[in-house]
């Protein structure tokens, strides 16, 4: 699915500059418009897929086509403009239209990114609200015993019935493990932390009972960096 969503994504960008053109030309705004908006929702699919399917790692290597893709459809524009200009400057509605397109295509490349923010934030208030019964089994836990637990197992089922389930989890048929909540303990800083991967783990959502405070740091750095001991 995410081959062919990438395949029609970039053979629509390849096709926009000259359709969009010749559009113009016809003042079909409506078909203009259309354009656009399919271009949009298209790479907003792929950012989706993307996310839900493969991670968010490949997100720069999966979208680095279309960017340069975009820069041809818009160059064709300008020779489009060149080639008509009689026209293009005598309507008026054309000439505006035309800059809607010079501006909306480059915008409408770079959305994957901007949504793979999107789906991370979202993920990140999600599992927030999905861990409030751990959090406070946890405090129940280390009121009773002085130590927070170093497995989450330990907590059921005396202060949990069941450990609540990951928010965001992938699409059917991904290689994607589904996220899980994990208690780690960190034996350089001695501190105890929940953590839960975002996407396929690109992303690491932790939280400290000592602060009481969430954060989102990268696999890169691990689970336990920048921690205050």
């Amino acid at each position: 699915m995410l081959n062919i969503l990438l395949f029609s994504l970039l053979i629509l960008i390849l096709a926009s500059g000259p359709l969009i053109g010749t559009l113009l030309n016809r003042q079909a705004w409506f078909w203009v418009i259309s354009n656009l908006v399919t271009l949009f929702l298209l790479a907003t699919g792929l950012a989706y897929f993307i996310f839900f399917s493969t991670g968010t790692f490949f997100v720069a290597a999966v979208t680095c086509l279309p960017l340069p893709l975009s820069l041809f459809a818009v160059l064709y524009l300008f020779y489009w403009r060149r080639k008509n200009l009689a026209t293009f400057q005598g309507n008026r509605s054309i000439r505006r239209m035309y800059w809607l397109a010079v501006l909306l295509i480059p915008l409408i490349m770079v959305t994957p990114f901007f949504d793979m923010i999107l789906f991370r934030s979202a993920c990140f208030s999600l599992n927030q609200r999905a861990a409030e019964p751990i959090l406070e089994a946890m405090e129940t836990y280390h009121q009773e015993l002085g130590v927070y637990p170093e497995v989450i197992t330990a907590l059921i089922p005396e202060y949990l019935d069941e450990i609540p389930a990951g928010r965001c989890k992938p699409l059917p048929g991904s290689s994607i493990a589904e996220p899980s909540f994990t208690i780690t303990k960190c034996i350089h800083e001695d501190i105890t932390i929940l953590t839960i991967p975002i996407s396929s783990g690109e992303w690491i959502q932790r939280y400290n009972p000592e602060t009481s405070k969430w954060a989102t740091l990268s696999f890169l750095d691990g689970a336990c960096s920048y921690l205050d001991p």
